[in-house]
């Protein structure tokens, strides 16, 4: 008799693990829902500084940019000023380097250029 009590007992355990295993599961079930209605949400705000640093990043690379820009245009100025005023003979060397500067600079500005927008569409920028 022992033997089937201990078998009733080890039943019942058994089925009491299955009851609290089968709680756990739909708790599991409820929080998984949960999150990724959470993940969905986060998702339709299209919010990139919410899930990443890309949108920083890109800002930064747009000032970057733009400050390419400016120094391209003032090197320009700066050329056209020294060629007006021409009667230096230092001034032709000058020149030389000026326009090597302003070379660099507009390469580098060609560069950025034709980096930046393939960056945008792939993180989904648009213009802000």
């Amino acid at each position: 008799r022992p033997r089937g009590h201990r078998h009733e007992v080890l039943s019942e355990l058994k089925r009491s693990r299955l009851a609290v295993l089968d709680d756990f599961l739909s708790v599991f079930e409820v929080l998984g829902e949960r999150r990724r209605a959470a993940a969905e949400l986060r998702a339709r705000r299209v919010d990139p500084g919410e899930h990443c640093d890309a949108a920083p990043r890109m800002r930064q690379a747009e000032r970057e940019q733009q400050e390419r820009m400016d120094e391209v245009l003032r090197r320009k100025q700066r050329l056209l000023a020294m060629e007006r005023s021409c009667d230096d003979p230092d001034q032709v060397a000058h020149l030389r380097a000026l326009m090597q500067e302003v070379a660099e600079a507009e390469a580098e500005q060609e560069e950025a250029r034709i980096w930046l927008p393939p960056q945008k569409k792939k993180r989904g920028f648009g213009r802000e």
